[in-house]
């Protein structure tokens, strides 16, 4: 049984739902949003643009245009130079880092590179998520963790078809099953909204496939709200709700996904 299967089974199978036309609340807004470096000319400019509940967006653009920089910018992993962030009603422009993290770990962030501990197990990286919502040593590795956590962390391991493998140094296992422990590990946060920085890019085509398809679905049975970047511009169409496009540090397009085709996207690289 292939993912895609799987999946319907452990959520009971189905469509994914897509986001309902009356909820209008905002989990991501940016306002006026500028970033440069090192006093260059400006990588984001006047950046401004909302994400709804339940939405899924998809951001795409040339290399070099801002995509990764807008991504971290919305949970200041990164300062902006000038403008607003507010994430899940909080304004984060001026938080303390205490306030700062207490709002990160309500969002989950996938990166291109997994971010996993090597020589730790699969099942110990997932526990890692519980930092999000329990401090101590009991979340740094699996054997330190309680009963609860390390089901908690099993079923979401299981989600992403990986039960079997749990045991297993993520130094041993594929790329495309080091991302999915990544998405177990962010799953387990219990996060209400997943940001994604190309999340399948290190991945051959195959493996891309199958992780992202398994990845919205996961997200849209959990009802989350997603914002994420991609180079696939068949991604960007058949896993979104909506698609930015960034050209020229600004936010040349902004549209529904469905009236979008590959070449009308083109556009945005010349």
């Amino acid at each position: 049984m292939n993912l895609t299967a799987q999946l319907d089974v452990k959520l009971g199978g189905g469509a994914m739902a897509s986001p309902s036309n009356a909820s209008r609340i905002q989990d991501l807004s940016i306002s006026s949003l500028t970033k440069s470096y090192d006093g260059q000319a400006p990588v984001l400019r006047d950046i401004s643009f909302e994400i709804h509940r339940g939405e899924a967006v998809a951001l795409v653009g040339a290399n070099g245009t801002g995509k990764s920089t807008l991504m971290r910018c919305c949970l200041r992993l990164i300062e902006p130079d000038a403008g607003g962030v507010k994430i899940l009603g909080a304004d984060i422009t001026g938080l303390s880092r205490k306030a700062l993290r207490d709002v990160r770990a309500q969002a989950g962030f996938i990166f291109q590179r997994h971010n996993l501990v090597p020589r730790f197990s699969a099942l110990s990286n997932v526990v890692h998520g519980a930092q999000a919502w329990s401090r101590g040593p009991r979340t740094w590795h699996q054997a330190l963790a309680s009963k609860a956590v390390r089901e908690e962390a099993m079923y979401c391991l299981d989600l992403v078809g990986l039960a079997d493998f749990a045991k297993r140094r993520v130094d041993q296992l594929s790329g495309g099953q080091s991302q999915r422990v990544a998405i177990a590990r962010a799953l387990m946060q219990r996060p209400r909204i997943m940001l994604a920085d190309e999340p399948v890019a290190s991945l051959d085509p195959k493996a891309g496939e199958e992780v992202m398809e398994l990845f919205v679905r996961l997200i849209k049975s959990q009802g989350l709200t997603l914002f994420y970047s991609s180079h696939h511009l068949e991604h960007a169409i058949g896993y979104s709700d909506r698609i930015l496009g960034l050209r020229g540090g600004v936010v040349a397009l902004d549209g529904e996904s469905n009236s979008q085709n590959v070449n009308s996207l083109r556009g945005l690289y010349d």
